[in-house]
């Protein structure tokens, strides 16, 4: 018989087997074991448990089956084993600390040895994403993505045990593809057989991941009034074929939503009017993460009023939005909006996103830490000066600032596009500020001195990018930077840790010899973990030289980048939009292939380089060996010459 309270073996199986650590083969440690010691019958028989799953999760299964069947040792399971000389395992805290740190496996065979260790056990496996096919599969066997059979209430009762343990859930609906694929049949068979509206009561985060319209609808199967995060992606432009009339249902069932992100193929004019319904009705919202060009004027008024909203993030993947939505983008003024943001991204110019900040007046933006700017035109240096200006009076705590002012080339604009210090140096005087990032269709206009002056009056900096991704070049007189940019940083910057800058990496028959001089020694960076030179210049001549002078500064363990970024400051919708490729040009692929090769080299330098110390210090602990013979060698012909002059 079942003993209440404990899992059967079938029960306990259905649980992702991607918990499992693939370098652990846990058959191979209960081999000694009496009581199963015929594994190749018992993983037949739990195949046959589980019909219809993939091979992998047969021989999960058998993992999972080793634990005793408590149904026929009732004698065994009065208390945990050992409580007399081990009474902390009595308390649920102290088990639940445990097991959170256990495998899938440990925690199966913990769930079937006490009550107490039972119900801990059970959380700690279905608290966070069981895989959905597994944990239906405890209602009725599902085979060729279907239930075997249709659902009734003891089916429910026995499943309710294990729903009300799931925190957090992610599944993906991918077709055919998908070989943990659930049938529409089975969303349907819940929908109609489910005792209440709360499928799962208890879950927290859901992240449903569609490719077709009827998998979307799926998802609202599990959402209720509890859920605090949701994630939506829809990987087909046909999969959003319902989205409007699912934003009007979610208005209705989440009002408790914390967290909310949408990747979508579709632009959000197809179903503004639903969008902006279900965003009004979050007003517990903190965080908001949407595909480029989704915040029109309408989304903007939406969120303007939300009291707790702190992060508006508009992420960098394969959706985005039609720019034609932001025709006539104009922001809310009112000062009572956005009244604790804390993250900021914008799709605008910067004349827009200028007169948003400074709607507030004396108030300013004063919880506002991270502001990103993605512009939709090529912005002139005085409008890019203008705006950095103003971000003390309207940002006093702003910490990032991420400006990605790339546009569609200009062949000749109105305005000038060099960017020289005095435009960027009013970053200077923003007084929190650890990390920047500017990029521009052409390379900055500096040289090594003001770098110079950069680094220095910038001692706290954290993160910079200084254009190292300018698509529009292809003359090297486009920049002054060198090599000898970068020792300004590691002189001054202690805590810089991510670095990225667009140089012309200087031959060796360069007047600036100090940037090749390897004899002199120089700062090493003390916290760089990442080097990004993007599609910086490199003459073939220099590829040896400049992995040289690399190897000297940078860290042992510093990643160095090349080519194309994906930073969010190197994003511009309009680029996505058309779709450049600048990889594919010849010009751009010679350097690429000519940065490999340093970073190549750049590794094996630093081996060099560290044979070289260890032999200069072991030459060094000779040398004061010697001198430490030398001297009680001197010391004791000294004594011995005393002793002569006494006698």
């Amino acid at each position: 018989m079942d003993m209440p309270g404990y899992p059967t073996a079938e029960e306990i199986v259905p649980l992702s087997p991607l918990h499992v650590p693939a370098a652990v083969d846990p058959l191979n440690e209960v081999q000694g074991t009496d009581a199963y010691s015929d594994e190749e019958a018992l993983i037949t028989e739990t195949n046959e448990t589980v019909a219809g799953h993939s091979p992998r999760i047969s021989h999960l299964d058998a993992v999972l089956s080793l634990a005793p069947d408590q149904s026929e040792k009732d004698e065994e399971i009065i208390e945990t084993p050992d409580t007399r000389f081990f009474p902390a395992l009595q308390l649920r805290e102290v088990l639940a600390e445990i097991m959170s740190h256990m495998d899938i496996a440990t925690n199966a065979a913990a769930a079937r040895v006490s009550t107490l260790w039972s119900s801990v056990a059970l959380d700690a496996l279905y608290r966070t994403s069981p895989e959905l096919l597994n944990l239906l599969s405890i209602l009725a066997p599902i085979a060729e993505s279907s239930f075997a059979r249709e659902l009734v209430p003891s089916d429910w009762v026995r499943f309710s045990r294990y729903a009300t343990r799931v925190r957090s859930l992610s599944h993906e609906t991918n077709g055919s593809l998908s070989s943990r694929h659930l049938s529409e049949s089975v969303f349907q068979e819940l929908a109609l057989s489910r005792p209440s509206m709360e499928l799962l009561p208890n879950l927290q985060t859901l992240r449903w991941t569609a490719s077709r319209p009827r998998f979307l609808r799926s998802a609202l199967v599990f959402i209720h009034k509890g859920l605090t995060s949701l994630t939506l992606s829809i990987t087909r432009p046909d999969g959003a074929k319902f989205l409007e009339s699912i934003f009007y249902m979610l208005s209705e069932r989440t009002p408790n939503l914390t967290h909310f992100e949408l990747d979508c193929p579709r632009p959000v004019s197809e179903y503004e009017d639903s969008f902006v319904t279900f965003l009004s009705s979050l007003q517990r919202l903190r965080r908001l993460v949407l595909p480029h060009f989704f915040l029109t004027t309408a989304v903007m008024h939406a969120l303007g009023p939300l009291p707790d909203l702190l992060d508006i993030v508009l992420q960098k993947g394969d959706h985005v939005g039609a720019s034609k939505d932001l025709a006539s983008l104009s922001f809310p003024t009112n000062r009572d909006f956005f009244p604790c943001i804390r993250t900021l991204s914008l799709d605008s110019s910067l004349f827009e996103a200028q007169r948003l900040l400074g709607s507030k007046g004396s108030r300013g933006f004063s919880t506002l830490t991270e502001l990103h700017i993605s512009s939709l035109a090529l912005e002139s240096p005085h409008d890019i000066q203008s705006f950095i200006t103003c971000i003390p009076e309207f940002c006093p705590n702003l910490t990032s600032l991420m400006l990605a002012l790339l546009a569609l080339s200009v062949v000749s604009p109105s305005h000038p596009t060099e960017i020289t210090l005095p435009i960027l140096k009013p970053v200077l005087n923003i007084p929190h500020l650890i990390d920047f990032g500017i990029t521009y269709n052409y390379p900055l206009k500096l040289t090594n001195a003001d770098v110079a002056v950069l680094a220095e009056n910038w001692p706290n900096l954290r993160s910079l990018y200084l254009c190292e991704s300018s698509y529009d070049t292809h003359e090297r007189s486009a920049t002054s930077l060198t090599l000898h940019s970068l020792l300004p940083f590691a002189k001054h910057c202690s805590k810089l840790e991510q670095l990225g800058i667009f140089i012309d990496a200087c031959p060796p028959e360069s007047s600036d010899d100090d940037c090749l001089d390897l004899t002199s020694t120089r700062k090493t960076f003390e916290s760089l973990k990442l080097l990004l030179v993007g599609q910086s210049f490199l003459p073939p001549a220099s590829v040896v030289p400049t992995a040289l002078f690399l190897a000297e500064i940078l860290p042992p363990n510093c990643e160095f980048s090349t080519g194309c970024t994906d930073r969010p400051h190197c994003f511009s919708p309009v680029y996505h939009e058309a779709s450049p490729n600048p990889e594919s040009d010849d010009a751009f692929q010679s350097r690429l292939n000519q940065w490999a090769e340093v970073k190549k080299l750049v590794p094996a330098f630093h081996s060099v380089k560290m044979g070289e110390r260890e032999r200069a210090q072991q030459a060094e602990q000779q040398r004061r060996e010697l001198a430490d013979e030398v001297e009680s060698l001197k010391k004791q012909l000294a004594a011995l010459q005393g002793t002569s002059t006494q006698r």
